[in-house]
């Protein structure tokens, strides 16, 4: 029997349809919430805010899975504090709608919204107010940019943020790099609608990642800033692939909430296609699942009107051989699964078979 929170997807069906169950992890987060106190320098009334919060995590809404809840997800609640919970008070105002009261700025903070958003100056100023304007800033594509790291309150490793632009030459390459992440996102939700559902019921933002070479990219995912991704820009076709590598993570990590896909007492590592070094099974498991539905994305790249054609075709067979490679060792080493791994794994075969046919 499968388990609840894992999901389920038949096979033959579109692999997009599959979505881990989300429960666990409201449920986590709906506590954390409740246990939430604003920094004091906010001048807050936290209780109205604390009951929206967990009234919105009992519904399971969409917009709590989003990196400007960093406050309720992160480990580390000194280093930024006061702009996480800035941003996650102006957050909340602006999707409950029904929050009144003040709010403290007691040095200049930003509010961030879908479009990038604003400074606030230090003052006081009406939450209602500042909720609204965040939820009324309009933003076409179907992910969000935060180039500044903003939504988290924190400037990330590698980013803009941390090296911001110092020469011209930077400037220009930034730009195009924002240019060219939206034109791949336009032509993925004309093209490509369902893998485009699939990748935003996980993924709000991203943060775009300073490239340190021509030919090297990277991406990454954090389960303490949920919603969020950082990738390298290269090109179209690199961009879409990193979002569905990345996207599958966030997906396999709410499916984790449940409980461990792999013995926590298995202290071997396996080669993995991804990596250079050895891995934990996890790992590999990560990377598995990952591979298949980049291979979904290029077989549903290949049947659609996107070019470069024959660069889908060739990047799928690149990733047919390594999805192949990951499965073998799972496999091979299946008894360190734990039951809802081994439920996974299963799911995850069935998506690698949409890339069969």
């Amino acid at each position: 029997m499968q388990s609840a929170a894992l999901g389920d997807l038949m096979l033959g069906s579109s692999p997009w349809a599959w979505r881990p169950s989300r429960t666990s992890w409201f449920e986590i987060l709906s506590q954390r919430a409740a246990q939430w106190q604003p920094a004091p320098e906010l001048g807050l009334d936290a209780a109205p805010l604390v009951e929206c919060l967990v009234a919105a995590a009992k519904k399971e809404a969409d917009w709590l899975h989003h990196p400007s809840v960093t406050s309720l997800t992160s480990d580390n609640r000194e280093e930024g504090r006061v702009q996480q919970d800035f941003q996650l008070a102006i957050w909340t105002a602006a999707n409950a709608r029904v929050l009144t009261g003040k709010i403290v700025a007691p040095e200049q903070l930003w509010a961030w919204s879908r479009s990038g958003g604003f400074q606030v100056r230090a003052g006081v100023h009406d939450l209602r107010s500042l909720g609204s304007a965040v939820a009324e800033d309009e933003w076409p594509w179907p992910i969000a940019v935060d180039v500044w790291c903003r939504s988290i309150g924190l400037p990330s490793e590698q980013s803009w943020a941390e090296t911001p632009p110092s020469t011209p030459d930077d400037e220009k390459r930034l730009q195009y790099e924002i240019r060219m992440l939206l034109r791949a996102l336009t032509a993925a939700k004309r093209n490509l609608p369902e893998c485009v559902a699939w990748m935003t019921s996980m993924t709000q933002v991203v943060v775009p990642l300073r490239r340190v070479s021509e030919t090297h990219t990277q991406s990454a995912s954090s389960r303490q800033h949920p919603g969020l991704v950082y990738i390298t820009l290269k090109d179209e076709v690199q961009i879409l692939e990193a979002l569905t590598h990345e996207t599958a993570h966030q997906h396999l990590f709410m499916a984790e909430v449940d409980g461990p896909l792999v013995d926590p007492t298995d202290s071997g590592t396996y080669s993995s296609p991804l990596r250079e070094d050895a891995r934990p099974l996890l790992g590999v498991l990560l990377a598995y699942h990952a591979l298949a539905y980049i291979c979904a994305f290029y077989v549903d790249a290949v049947r659609s009107d996107l070019n470069p054609r024959s660069r889908f075709s060739e990047e799928l067979r690149a990733a047919r051989l390594k999805v192949l490679d990951a499965e073998g060792t799972l496999e091979s080493n299946s008894r360190a699964l734990t039951e809802s791994g081994r439920q996974f794994f299963e799911l995850t075969r069935q998506v690698v078979s949409y890339s069969e046919h």
